[in-house]
Parts: structure tokens; C-alpha cells; sequence
């Protein structure tokens, strides 16, 4: 009869145990995940290419501005992301791992016209399901063909 009660007695020394090392497994996880979501907000991002059907294009290096097509975060909602004439921001929810909505991009002063990239950035960036942060380098993705990459500044 010992015998047994010391079995049973290992057997939930050891179910303790299990359950204890899954809920720190469980919280290390959650905590990557939110310092991942850190990083990206806490930093600028420098606008390096826009890839539509798989070609690139890269802005143009005639800009009127020093902060031009760069990505700042200024809230968990808010982020601007100025072309080479024009202010313009919007807004973002991030809404599980990867996932992203952007909405509301748009220039909010008309300083200059806007050209062709601009146009394709703004159209591109309302459409934004996806991102990825890699090696310093953050990807919005529309789909497979189509994509924002951004350098860390």
C-alpha cells in the first residue's frame, strides 16, 4: 500500500512539474510576441522598394524633404509616412501575429503633385494585409506579388 501512495504521489510531482515548465514555455512566447511588435513600432523605417507583379521600384533620390518615405509610428494606431513633397499619414491596427490593417493612408497637405510612385504607394499601403520584420528589414505584403519593403533607419 506504500508503495502505491508513492507512485501516485510521483505521478502528480511530475504532472505539476509539466503543467508548470508548459505556463513558462507559454509566457516566454507571449513576451516574443509583444517585443516583436516593440521593435517595429519603436523604430523608423526607411522605404526601399515597392514590388508590384514581382518588379521593383525604388523611390526617387530627387526629394524636397529629409524625412521623406520615412515610416515613423507615433501611437499603437497612428503613423506617418511622408512622400517627397507632401506630408501624408494614417492609421493601423495590428490586429494578430503578422497580420495588419492599414487604413486612412493619405497626403494631408498639397505641397507638390504627387507622381507615379506616390500614387502606387498610397493605393498599395490601404491595401496592406501582412507584414513581416526580418534582419532589420519590414515587408508589408498584399499578396505574394505585391509588397513594401522598408530598412530600418
Amino acid at each position: 500500500m506504500k508503495k502505491y501512495n508513492f507512485i501516485i504521489l510521483n505521478q502528480a510531482i511530475i504532472k505539476e512539474r509539466i503543467l508548470f515548465i508548459f505556463i513558462v514555455v507559454l509566457v516566454i512566447f507571449c513576451s516574443c510576441k509583444k517585443h516583436d511588435d516593440n521593435f517595429i513600432l519603436k523604430n523608423e523605417w526607411k522605404l526601399k522598394s515597392i514590388i508590384v507583379e514581382n518588379k521593383t521600384i525604388k523611390p526617387s533620390s530627387n526629394n524636397h524633404r529629409e524625412d521623406a518615405y520615412v515610416l515613423k509610428f507615433f501611437n499603437d494606431t497612428v503613423f506617418s509616412l511622408n512622400t517627397s513633397v507632401n506630408y501624408a499619414c494614417g492609421n493601423f491596427n495590428i490586429i494578430s501575429d503578422n497580420d495588419i490593417y492599414i487604413y486612412n493612408y493619405h497626403s494631408i497637405t498639397m505641397v507638390g503633385s504627387e507622381g507615379y510612385f506616390d500614387t502606387l504607394l498610397e493605393i498599395m499601403l490601404n491595401d496592406v494585409k501582412h507584414y513581416s520584420c526580418v534582419n532589420n528589414k519590414l515587408t508589408f505584403e498584399i499578396n505574394k506579388n505585391n509588397k513594401i519593403v522598408f530598412e530600418k533607419k
